[in-house]
């Protein structure tokens, strides 16, 4: 049976029709509820406006929906997807992109591609073992959650496995051998030389991003990783994911799963020094300045001035994520890189000029 507003339609179409079956009247009716179908706001036709900013057609959506119901077949679930796919790629003056943005914008892609390897120069350093894998096929390798170089000899390499042992390497990678195999727990995520003094070593025990391995606090060695004793008095659950000597002191800091922590005696006590007490996944120092902190927690990014005592939150790193990852370098020394990731995709990479204080 059909109704007025499909009715009122078809009269558009085939006025001759209602005509010669209708009275007037009942025309003026119809026109009338068609009218009112027909004017009624429409989602999927302001998609397609180019014309007005995202932001207004948000704006717009915000003032009416609210006279319309919240229920299948109304259109609301299709809106919130096709705000959450464009509010990410608008452009700079705050409109969707158009088919002919997207397309320049494939071309500048093909064009860099065709431009570059793909592929890039890397291959696998292991470990090796001719046995079970070799360089073209290295599947049973398991993840590799940090790497420490020697301080003075660029021949020795340290690597750490979230779920697999600590390995050292002498030759640049050549070969490589382990002897933490015995220890409690076989989960190392970050390991750090003391670079007053390389044959101090100290390891982070635990898996800091999967949880197959137990956190045991720290490991330290002083003789340049030939034996292995554990510095975790009163951390001796936690999972130490990141691990920093803070320039011009010497002092341990440790990013576990409970907080910030510092050691000024070489790891036999721990204190608290962090933003909060909960995952920090990455910290950093200033590589000129080691009062100067940088600390990522809760999907956040902390900054402090003062050697970790007063902690403040950078809000233009904003956005939900799992893990976010610090970079900094001597060669650019207030410059602060970070990258944010979500539980499966990347989501968002920002740089600092001004050591930390504002990202863009």
């Amino acid at each position: 049976m059909t109704d007025h507003a499909t009715f009122a339609i078809r009269m558009k179409k085939h006025p001759f029709f209602l005509k010669s079956a209708l009275t007037g009247f009942n025309i003026l009716l119809i026109l009338i509820s068609g009218i009112a179908q027909t004017t009624e706001y429409d989602w999927s036709d302001e998609m397609k406006n180019r014309s007005i900013t995202f932001q207004d057609l948000l704006n717009e959506h915000g003032l009416i929906w609210p006279t319309r119901p919240t229920e299948r077949g109304q259109g609301y679930k299709q809106f919130e997807r096709y705000k959450w796919l464009h509010e990410s790629r608008l452009k700079d003056d705050g409109h969707i992109l158009d088919g002919d943005d997207v397309i320049k914008q494939w071309k500048k892609i093909h064009e860099y591609n065709n431009s570059r390897s793909l592929n890039g120069n890397w291959y696998s350093l292991g470990p090796i073992m001719d046995d079970v894998t070799n360089h073209e096929m290295i599947e049973g390798i398991g993840r590799v959650a940090s790497v420490a170089f020697h301080p003075t000899d660029d021949s020795i390499i340290f690597v750490g496995a979230p779920a697999g042992s600590l390995w050292r390497s002498f030759d640049q990678g050549k070969s490589w051998r382990t002897n933490t195999d015995q220890l409690p727990t076989l989960g190392i995520s970050s390991i750090v030389f003391d670079p007053s003094n390389s044959d101090i070593v100290y390891a982070g025990t635990g898996d800091r991003d999967a949880g197959d391995s137990p956190g045991m606090g720290v490991l330290k060695s002083v003789d340049g990783g030939e034996s292995w004793q554990f510095a975790n008095e009163g951390i001796s659950s936690l999972t130490v994911g990141c691990l920093r000597i803070q320039p011009g002191t010497g002092y341990v800091f440790a990013g576990t799963n409970d907080g910030l922590l510092r050691s000024v005696d070489g790891g036999l006590i721990w204190e608290d020094y962090g933003p909060n007490s909960g995952t920090i996944k990455d910290f950093e120092f200033h590589p000129n300045d080691g009062q100067i902190i940088y600390a990522t927690s809760g999907g956040r990014f902390y900054r402090s001035i003062d050697g970790g005592v007063e902690w403040d939150w950078v809000s233009s790193v904003v956005g939900a994520n799992v893990r976010m990852s610090i970079a900094v370098t001597p060669a650019a020394p207030d410059v602060v890189y970070v990258l944010k990731t979500g539980t499966y995709a990347f989501s968002g990479f920002y740089k600092s000029i001004d050591s930390g204080a504002s990202f863009v």
